[in-house]
């Protein structure tokens, strides 16, 4: 008589144990989708629109479109994000007395996404329309509605904002910080041929006027003209500093917008070095001043240039000078973080610069 191995026994206990544990937790399973089921089925001829609806044990996430055979692929993929989406809006409407109105602001314009675990009831055709049902346990829902979640994703899209702001063209608008996604814009395209050039790279010793894009972009300088109806048009401060050498007033003319030649990549202005003693020293400041609009004359692709003239406006109290200097600071450096802190701190836009450099507390 053969003897079975002892290990094998108690791996065959072993498995049967794992099995009975499965066979529970599936029955479990079968028993909330039966019952999801059925609230479905009363609930279903209310499914007219996307979003979130409540029954007594579950919440369920609905996203309804015309049906179109060519897109079933495309909208299956898309279903269970919209509805994440829809999760987070319930949410943070539920917790809407929570937030201020600048989070309010984030949260129309940038939706988060709560992925909830639950079963999906329903995803195809259902009439004339495509319909995508998920049922989640209203104790799951409730237990991952909280502000923390919600605090987590506006710090989350402040942090994208600050680093790329060009993708947040309605929010900086709303949040009153539009100049920095038009410079970042402006900074980031590499279609745009430069809008200023010096004398000795132009023949004709003029300021160089860039022809016409064939898409004409709002923060492209073409004219004085065009830039100032396009940032007052984006509730963007413009101003008249009157320079009487070539770059400094190309500078002004287009609000400090401006996209440098490549040819203007040069060796280091010779003012430079004096300008940093005189700065260590902390006097001086008109001939600090004199020098560096004399430095953005031949090295103007230079963001030290442009950082230091900033500072020595700043510290004079010219401040419309400051900002078109920490504008050009912006475009030229290739760290522009603590450019943007500049111009983020000027009084039209320090309300919704604040904002963003705040991180809400996550409890």
């Amino acid at each position: 008589m053969k003897h079975t191995p002892l290990k094998i026994i108690l791996k065959s206990i072993l498995l049967a144990a794992l099995s009975v544990t499965g066979g529970y937790s599936q029955a479990q399973d079968f028993s909330s989708m039966t019952r999801a089921n059925q609230e479905y089925k009363s609930l279903l001829p209310s499914f007219t629109k996307s979003g979130v609806y409540f029954s007594n044990g579950y919440v369920f996430g609905v996203y309804v479109k015309p049906y179109e055979s060519s897109s079933r692929s495309q909208d299956l993929l898309e279903a269970p994000l919209r509805v994440s989406q829809y999760f987070m809006a319930s949410c943070s409407k539920q917790l809407e007395g929570e937030f201020s109105s600048k989070d309010h602001d984030v949260l129309s314009t940038v939706p988060g996404s709560l992925r909830l675990s639950g079963h999906e009831i329903f995803k195809g055709k259902k009439g004339d329309s495509f319909l995508y049902v998920l049922a989640v346990k209203k104790t799951t829902y409730q237990k991952s509605c909280q502000k923390g979640v919600i605090f987590e994703h506006i710090n989350s899209v402040k942090d994208e904002v600050l680093s790329s702001p060009q993708n947040f063209p309605r929010l900086t608008e709303k949040l009153g910080v539009s100049e920095i996604s038009l410079l970042a814009s402006l900074k980031a395209d590499p279609s745009l041929s430069p809008n200023v050039e010096t004398p000795t790279a132009n023949p004709f010793g003029q300021i160089y006027r860039a022809p016409v894009p064939q898409n004409e972009k709002t923060y492209y300088c073409l004219s004085g003209e065009q830039i100032k109806r396009a940032l007052t048009g984006r509730k963007i401060k413009t101003s008249e500093v009157s320079y009487r050498t070539p770059i400094l007033s190309r500078v002004s003319e287009c609000q400090g917008f401006v996209k440098f030649s490549p040819a203007q990549n040069s060796p280091e202005a010779p003012q430079l070095p004096i300008v940093r003693q005189l700065f260590q020293q902390g006097r001086d400041l008109p001939t600090v001043i004199f020098l560096l609009e004399a430095a953005a004359e031949v090295n103007p692709t230079n963001p030290e240039v442009w950082e230091l003239l900033e500072a020595a406006y700043r510290g004079a109290g010219k401040m419309d000078e400051a900002r078109l200097s920490g504008r050009v600071w912006y475009l030229t450096s290739s760290k522009p973080e603590e450019a943007m802190k500049k111009i983020l701190s000027y009084s039209d836009m320090k309300n919704g610069g604040d904002y963003l450099r705040e991180k809400d507390e996550i409890r």
